[in-house]
């Protein structure tokens, strides 16, 4: 996954880095747990520039908008700056999202 990621992004004009679980595990020296998304941290002011890129490689990008809803991104003027952004490959399904049980979590 992170060589596809590597790949997708090698001519990319903006910066980026692994965080999340692959993050901490290369910290770590070990993996600590199968993975069934990788998480990249971009830069607030590439945004538009990550958008572009993306949906010009066929990927579809959605854009949370809390309470478990997500928005389709057409194109980089349809988002909104500060928001989280999930890009998904061709065909796949959306994420589905459940409400948090846990007490004290909105």
């Amino acid at each position: 996954m992170l060589a596809q990621l590597r790949d997708l992004l090698a001519e990319a004009d903006f910066p980026w880095a692994v965080c999340g679980g692959y993050a901490l595990e290369h910290l770590a020296g070990k993996p600590i747990r199968p993975h069934g998304d990788l998480d990249v941290c971009l830069p607030e002011m590439a945004r538009a520039a990550v958008i572009s890129y993306l949906l010009n490689r066929g990927w579809r990008i959605h854009e949370y908008r809390g309470m478990g809803k997500v928005k389709p991104i057409l194109a980089p003027e349809d988002s909104e700056e500060g928001r989280n952004l999930m890009a998904t490959w061709g065909d796949d399904a959306p994420v589905q999202f459940f409400p948090c049980e846990e007490e004290g979590l909105l």
